[in-house]
C-alpha cells in the first residue's frame, strides 16, 4: 500500500471522528495535525467577545454599567490616564478569558497639553512671549518673592531681559614663573522685576476639577537669554488626577478599581 493510499485512509478516519471533549467545538485536521475551532460555523458565537474603547467619561461609564457583572474589574494607569475594565475577569479560584473590555484613553485638553509639551524646554524671549500670548487666560505670575505680578509687567520684564558679563583678571609674578586667572560673571537683568514663577489655571482632562499648577521659571544666560519653566511636583499631580479618576469610576460603578495596569484578556 503506497502513500497516498495510507494519507487517503487516515483523512477518512478523522472525518468520522468525534469532537474533541472541548468547551467549544473543535476537531484535528489530519493534514496539518492541528486542532480547528468549530465555532465559527455555528449559529452564533459560543462566549462575547469585543474591545470597546472611548476618549469620553460618560460614555465610559454608560457601557460598564451596561455590561458589568461580578466578575469586572477596572484598572487605572495614572501615568496615562487611562482605565480599562476587563468585564469577564473573574479571580485566581474561577479564572475567565477576559475576552470582553471596554478601555477609557482619556485626552488631555488642549491648554494643559500646550503646558506638557513646553515643560522644560528653553525658549526664546520671543518664543516664550508668544507662547503666553497663546493661552495667557490660563497664566498668572509670581515674583521670586512668591508675590503676585501682574501678567503685563511680568512679560516686559521678559522682553527687556538682556546680559551683562564682568570679566576680573589677577596676576602674580614670581621668581621662577608667573600665574594669570580671569573670572567671568554672567548675569541676565532686567528694568522690571523678572517673574520667578508661574500658575498656569485649567482643568488638565474634561470631567477633572480644575487645578493650580505651580511652575518654576528658570532663565539662563547664553549668547542669549533663553527662559523655560519646570512644572512643579508633576508626578504628585498626575497621581492626584488618577485618583480623582479612580473615585469618579468607582462612584459611578461600583466595579472595583485597581490603580496600575494589566496583561490580562489584553494579549
Amino acid at each position: 500500500m503506497d502513500r497516498s493510499a495510507i494519507e487517503a485512509i487516515r483523512d477518512m478516519a478523522a472525518l468520522t471522528q468525534d469532537n474533541l471533549d472541548t468547551d467549544i467545538p473543535a476537531r484535528i485536521v489530519p493534514t496539518s495535525h492541528s486542532i480547528k475551532s468549530l465555532e465559527p460555523y455555528g449559529a452564533a458565537p459560543m462566549r462575547f467577545r469585543n474591545r470597546y474603547s472611548t476618549d469620553d467619561v460618560e460614555s465610559f461609564i454608560t457601557y460598564v454599567n451596561d455590561n458589568k457583572t461580578d466578575d469586572s474589574v477596572i484598572y487605572i494607569d495614572s501615568k496615562q490616564m487611562q482605565a480599562t475594565c476587563i468585564f469577564d475577569h473573574g479571580d485566581d479560584v474561577n479564572p475567565l478569558w477576559g475576552d470582553h473590555t471596554g478601555t477609557l484613553k482619556m485626552e488631555p485638553t488642549p491648554e494643559y497639553a500646550a503646558l506638557l509639551e513646553s515643560n522644560s524646554q528653553p525658549m526664546t524671549q520671543q518664543q516664550f512671549i508668544d507662547w503666553y500670548h497663546d493661552w495667557a487666560p490660563f497664566i498668572r505670575f509670581a515674583d521670586q518673592d512668591g508675590e503676585n505680578l501682574s501678567s503685563q509687567n511680568a512679560i516686559n520684564a521678559v522682553r527687556r531681559l538682556n546680559i551683562s558679563m564682568a570679566r576680573e583678571a589677577s596676576s602674580v609674578v614670581q621668581n621662577f614663573g608667573s600665574e594669570k586667572s580671569a573670572l567671568e560673571k554672567v548675569e541676565v537683568k532686567s528694568t522690571i522685576t523678572l517673574p520667578g514663577e508661574m500658575v498656569f489655571i485649567c482643568h488638565p482632562f474634561p470631567h477633572l476639577n480644575q487645578r493650580f499648577i505651580r511652575c518654576r521659571i528658570a532663565i539662563r544666560a547664553d549668547d542669549k537669554p533663553m527662559i523655560s519653566y519646570h512644572i512643579i511636583g508633576l508626578r504628585n499631580i498626575e497621581h492626584g488626577m488618577a485618583m480623582e479618576m479612580s473615585d469618579k469610576l468607582l462612584g459611578a460603578t461600583d466595579i472595583k478599581t485597581y490603580l496600575g495596569k494589566t496583561e490580562h484578556g489584553l494579549t
